[in-house]
């Protein structure tokens, strides 16, 4: 990616991580306040709670955090991708044209290309798996 669209990106990507974190933060008093029956989360250092409590509370608070993030800065990155052509990571140039979120076929069509030119891939491609043609395996 260009130095340009780089900082261009960098406004978008702060506000998202902004908004993520105050998404993520609600969602976890909402779910915090159905799963214990109680107001507030336990933290390290109120000393009526027990260890096992305040443990439990981080980690599920670290889980949702961590996944509101990552959901939002994907979809702000995709939107970018949308507007300027360009994936706002760090994407080596020679791996750009087959990223999937900027090819339109998904990244079918390098998928398929792959198997073409490896024979041990090819050996494969005869058989069916739950009716599809040289599948994933099982149920895929």
């Amino acid at each position: 990616m260009s130095k340009g669209a780089k900082i261009a990106y960098r406004p978008i990507g702060l506000i998202g991580s902004l908004l993520a974190s105050s998404m993520a933060a609600a969602l976890f008093q909402l779910i915090w306040k159905k799963v214990a029956h109680a107001d507030d989360a336990p933290t390290a250092m109120q000393s009526e709670y027990r260890l096992r409590e305040v443990l439990l509370a981080s980690a599920v608070r670290g889980a949702i955090v961590a996944v509101v993030k990552a959901a939002v800065s994907r979809a702000g990155a995709r939107g970018f991708t949308k507007l300027t052509g360009a994936w706002p990571g760090d994407c080596p140039p020679s791996h750009r044209h087959t990223h999937p979120e900027t090819r339109t076929d998904g990244g079918h069509q390098a998928a398929t290309e792959r198997r073409r030119a490896d024979p041990a891939a090819r050996a494969g491609e005869g058989r069916t798996t739950g009716g599809r043609q040289g599948g994933r395996g099982p149920g895929g």
